[in-house]
C-alpha cells in the first residue's frame, strides 16, 4: 500500500516538473533570445533548462563546463552588469524545427550574430545544442 502511494506521488511530481519546466505557448524566438541573454548575463540555470542534446553525455559535459565557467573570476567579471541584449531578427520554420537568427551587442559595442536551431520537445521549444554554437572566443574582444 505504501509503495503504491509513493509511486503515485513520485509520478505526480515528475508530471508537475515536466509541465512547469516549460511554457508550451512560448514562441521559439523568445526561448532563443532568453537563453542567449541568460548565457551572457550569467543565468546558467535558464540555459540548462532550455537546451537539448541528443546525447545526454553532451548535455552533462556542457552543464559541467557552464558550472566551471560560473565559478571562474573571469566569467563573473564578464557577466557582471552585462547582457548582450539579443533580439530575434529572423525566424524560419520547418515543421517542428525553427531557425532563429539573433543579434546582440558585445561588451565593446560590436554586433554579435548567431543562429539558434530550435526543436519542439514535449510541446516546448528548446535550443538544439547539437547544432547551435553557444560560445565563440575572439582574443581581442
Amino acid at each position: 500500500m505504501m509503495k503504491t502511494q509513493f509511486t503515485k506521488i513520485l509520478y505526480a511530481l515528475v508530471v508537475a516538473a515536466t509541465l512547469l519546466g516549460c511554457n508550451a505557448t512560448t514562441p521559439p524566438e523568445d526561448v532563443a533570445v532568453n537563453l542567449f541573454n541568460a548565457l551572457t548575463s550569467g543565468d546558467l540555470r535558464y540555459v540548462k533548462q532550455n537546451i537539448y542534446f541528443t546525447n545526454p553525455a553532451y548535455y552533462d559535459a556542457v552543464c559541467d563546463y557552464l558550472d566551471l565557467a560560473a565559478r571562474s573570476a573571469d566569467y563573473k567579471e564578464r557577466t557582471a552588469d552585462y547582457t548582450a541584449d539579443y533580439k530575434a531578427v529572423k525566424i524560419t520554420y520547418e515543421g517542428d524545427v525553427a531557425w532563429v537568427e539573433l543579434q546582440g551587442v558585445s561588451p565593446l559595442g560590436r554586433t554579435l550574430t548567431t543562429v539558434a536551431r530550435m526543436l519542439q520537445k514535449d510541446g516546448c521549444w528548446v535550443v538544439d545544442g547539437d547544432y547551435t554554437v553557444l560560445h565563440s572566443y575572439k582574443p581581442n574582444e
